[in-house]
């Protein structure tokens, strides 16, 4: 009898660390159907909770739907073109639309920016998850700092009470627009992602959709530096320059300083983006606190971009005056 139970034990434990081993989902991958009915059925049929089953869709779709260069070149072309004003689409033939254009997604494996939050909603609403689509914009251009960046849409879902981001379209790794290839690695920054990170890179047009206590207005989000993805990995946050700009004179030091977390300090440098070259400042640490200090004569007026342990955290325009 006793030895029953331990069989039974070990074998509860395996099953649990089976499960936590599978947390990529890549069992699920090569799941395949023609309808979000049929493919939400498939990919929740043996999960138990919301959270579990918006992290299979996540990981699905980054998984398996590539980037519809195509499309994208033939729009790109259009718009050079005179633009013509656009009509309103009623509600029902705008579903009729997306209905057409997700049938169309799932037997290509192929969509434009907006469909990626458009299947993973319909997927929510197939598996009763509360989840709603958030427009808005997104900046990820470092050399545009000053604009609110490119139109984006996104998700908010509801897990267990509790309102959650998920955008994954940026979960897709990466994507090389001028040589129409896409960088297939698997990312999960951006799901679930923390409230205040997220809203450094996105802003929604409705002011509640940002889930803060204090939100952002247009012009404090427009002002801010762009935040690379490994950002939000080393929470980067407490800036003290939380301007984009910075202006400095010859013969001075140009500082600033950030929180981070999640992995030890190695090194910080400045990379001018115009001449590809490093600039190499000083830098203390202390309670996971980076301060940076350069001096001014070591820099030229243009664009930097800030690593940490040779990651992408922030850029900067920096503007030097003799």
């Amino acid at each position: 009898m006793i030895k029953k139970l331990l069989l039974v034990c070990l074998f509860l434990i395996i099953s649990v660390k089976v499960k936590a081993q599978q947390e990529d989902w890549s069992y699920k991958k090569n799941v395949n159907a023609e309808t979000t009915a049929e493919l939400a059925r498939l990919l929740t049929e043996d999960l138990d909770t919301d959270a579990e089953k918006v992290e299979v869709f996540y990981y699905w779709i980054t998984r398996n739907i590539r980037y519809d260069f195509v499309t994208h070149q033939k729009n790109a072309k259009k718009k050079k073109k005179k633009k013509k004003k656009k009509k309103a689409i009623s509600p029902a033939k705008k579903a009729k639309m997306d209905q057409k254009n997700l049938a169309k997604m799932l037997k290509t494996k192929t969509a434009l920016k907006p469909m990626y939050s458009l299947l993973f909603q319909k997927l929510c609403e197939e598996a009763d998850v509360t989840s709603r689509m958030v427009s808005g914009w997104v900046r990820t251009d470092p050399k545009k700092l000053r604009g609110l960046g490119s139109s984006h849409t996104w998700n908010i879902v509801d897990i267990d009470g509790n309102y959650k981001f998920v955008d994954v379209y940026m979960g897709l790794g990466g994507i090389d627009f001028k040589n129409s290839q896409m960088l297939r690695q698997y990312d999960n920054t951006f799901l679930f992602t923390d409230k205040t990170m997220f809203n450094y890179t996105h802003h929604p047009k409705k002011e509640s959709d940002q889930l803060l206590d204090t939100p952002l207005n247009k012009k404090e989000f427009r002002s801010l530096p762009v935040f690379g993805k490994d950002a939000y990995n080393l929470k980067i946050d407490n800036l003290t320059q939380k301007n984009s700009f910075i202006t400095g004179t010859k013969d001075q030091n140009i500082e600033l300083a950030f929180s981070f977390e999640n992995e030890d300090y190695e090194q910080v440098y400045l990379y001018d983006t115009r001449r590809k070259e490093k600039v190499m400042p000083e830098v203390s640490i202390a309670d996971n606190t980076c301060n940076v200090s350069v001096f001014s004569n070591k820099l030229r007026s243009g664009f930097y971009k800030v690593f940490f342990n040779d990651k992408y955290i922030l850029s900067y325009r920096i503007m030097v005056k003799k």
